[in-house]
């Protein structure tokens, strides 16, 4: 998948040094026709790789792109999300499927109708009571059927967030994703 989109990022960032096995897997189960929304893009990595699917038509990039959201996690700490922006904006502009929001995930769904996508991947904030928000927030968005995903299930936060909302998960990966089935 890697090769079908061009990009620096991939090669250069190395954001997922687990690899993309997951975010594979992950793609097998979409159904065709996909609308999704990645909460949580930073460089763009596994934006492109749900672009590089031809299951997913359409992209709800969602990012604050914010310094310091999240103290738990040190991609925020490092404070250089401007150079984070320039560097997905610069690999994610020319790909028409991609709808980059820059907004924060609660007030990113507001604007996103009830049932209206398939696929929801969450790898925002990683704290607690955000990850709570955001499960419950975006259920309401996703389709009967659909899925509804994130990363870093490793996390302890992440893991009791996920547990307390949706308990276990359908299936987990060697990349930390994890999905459930929407009911």
């Amino acid at each position: 998948m890697k090769d079908k989109i061009n990009c620096k990022i991939l090669d250069k960032v190395g954001m997922r040094p687990d690899g993309f096995a997951g975010l594979e897997s992950i793609i097998e189960m979409l159904d065709t026709n996909c609308v999704m929304a990645e909460i949580g893009c930073y460089y763009g990595e596994s934006t492109l790789m749900w672009a590089s699917s031809e299951k997913i038509t359409k992209i709800y990039a969602i990012d604050p792109w914010q310094d310091f959201y999240d103290i738990n996690d040190g991609a925020s700490q490092k404070g250089n999300m401007a150079e984070v922006e320039k560097t997905f904006d610069e690999n994610t502009s020319a790909i028409n499927k991609i709808i980059k929001v820059k907004q924060k995930s609660l007030e990113a769904a507001q604007h996103i109708e009830n049932n209206s996508l398939n696929f929801v991947y969450l790898d925002g904030s990683h704290k607690y009571e955000d990850v709570v928000n955001d499960i419950i927030t975006w259920i309401p968005k996703i389709k009967k059927g659909g899925i509804l995903a994130g990363h870093d299930i490793m996390w302890r936060d992440v893991a009791l967030a996920v547990q307390k909302t949706i308990g276990n998960p359908d299936f987990t990966f060697s990349d930390t994703s994890w999905t459930k089935k929407i009911i």
